[in-house]
């Protein structure tokens, strides 16, 4: 699967309104956040292993593993989702036909439940 070029570019507009990518001329050089980006996607969309990144084209596997959970921790991908979301119920592309929402009821130790529920864009079971 290859990412359409609108999503990367979004990425990069978020990261850089949110300024999560040091500007100190500390440490070494950063490899690029083109780069960065696409190792994460590469590493998302393959199931693959952070060691078993390409190091000659998105850098060092535990570099990226570094950015991706700052980017968790920051909200990055949360804004991404949102922002794609807004722009496909703009241009009334959105369909919600193929939204499917799952719940799981789990018993804890002292005999309430609690309701766990998930919402899916693109859910293949139902």
């Amino acid at each position: 699967m290859i990412v359409p070029e609108k999503i990367k570019i979004i990425l990069e507009e978020i990261i850089k309104e949110k300024e999560i990518i040091n500007k100190n001329n500390r440490g070494r050089p950063c490899s690029g956040l083109r780069n960065i980006i696409d190792g994460i996607l590469f590493f998302l969309i393959n199931n693959t292993s952070w060691n078993e990144m390409n190091k000659t084209i998105y850098g060092n596997g535990k570099t990226l593993y570094y950015h991706f959970t700052k980017f968790t921790r920051q909200g990055v991908f949360k804004e991404l989702n949102n922002r794609i979301l807004l722009d496909e119920y703009k241009n009334n592309k959105l369909d919600l036909s193929k939204i499917c929402i799952d719940s799981t009821n789990i018993k804890n130790r002292l005999g309430s439940r609690v309701a766990v529920a998930c919402c899916e864009v693109d859910c293949y079971g139902c």
